[in-house]
């Protein structure tokens, strides 16, 4: 199941839309792992309150009915044992790990111990790709994926000095840079006090293509050139 990231509407989704049908990012992410892939639509309110609704993930406050829509799912496989992914881009990230943290609620109110609860999540296994949160419970499988030059993995997620990214997680990094365009007509050498917040919605460095290509070892074709791809992996 894919779960996309803020400012994604249903027509970009399901690769339609005036200029005609286009790949959409379900099957971009079918493609780079080669899995058949069900997409989860994370409704887009708009940039500002995709930003706030990010905020209330993590707090567990949010009602986007996707996070229900990805708990279901994880429970009824906890309790058929049978395995299933979940790979978010940035919010749809934060979502699965909502969605996550309902699920262990409900196996806690069953009366499983935290041992039992470990055990029985090792059949989801989680992927994050520019993910929005930082910390994640022991038990699932974890693949985690980052851009060194994307603001929000860093300081939302697992890139972050103190973040845990769970028991086992494996941590696959690369660097893809870009001129952005919101630097342009600013004198040499200054750079964008508010590039943390810009890299947050700047699709050349935190956009599902960058990481996508970046998996599937794709050079990344950027306004100062192209950049070769290099995954470093780590287990932590």
């Amino acid at each position: 199941m894919y779960v996309n990231g803020i400012l994604v509407d249903p027509e970009r989704e399901a690769g339609t839309g005036a200029k005609g049908p286009k790949v959409t990012e379900a099957q971009m992410v079918a493609d780079a792992f080669d899995v058949t892939v069900y997409p989860v639509h994370n409704a887009s309110k708009g940039v500002f309150l995709d930003s706030l609704e990010t905020i209330t993930d993590k707090l567990n406050m949010s009602s986007e009915p996707a996070v229900r829509t990805i708990a279901d799912s994880m429970i009824a496989h906890v309790k058929s044992g049978q395995q299933m992914t979940y790979v978010g881009h940035s919010q749809g990230a934060s979502q699965i790990a909502r969605a996550l943290g309902i699920t262990i609620g409900a196996m806690k109110q069953a009366g499983g111990t935290q041992a039992e609860i470990q055990a029985h999540l090792k059949v989801l296994h989680i992927i994050t790709l520019a993910g929005a949160t930082a910390h994640w419970p022991d038990g699932p499988t974890y693949d985690h994926y980052i851009n060194t030059k994307d603001s929000v993995p860093r300081l939302l997620g697992v890139g972050g000095l103190f973040a845990n990214g769970g028991a086992g997680a494996k941590f696959h990094t690369f660097t893809v840079s870009t001129t952005r365009k919101d630097e342009d007509g600013l004198p040499a050498g200054i750079a964008n006090p508010l590039h943390s917040m810009t890299d947050a919605v700047d699709r050349h460095t935190h956009g599902l293509s960058v990481y996508i290509d970046a998996i599937t070892g794709k050079p990344i074709q950027q306004a100062d050139g192209t950049h070769p791809i290099a995954i470093t992996n780590s287990t932590r």
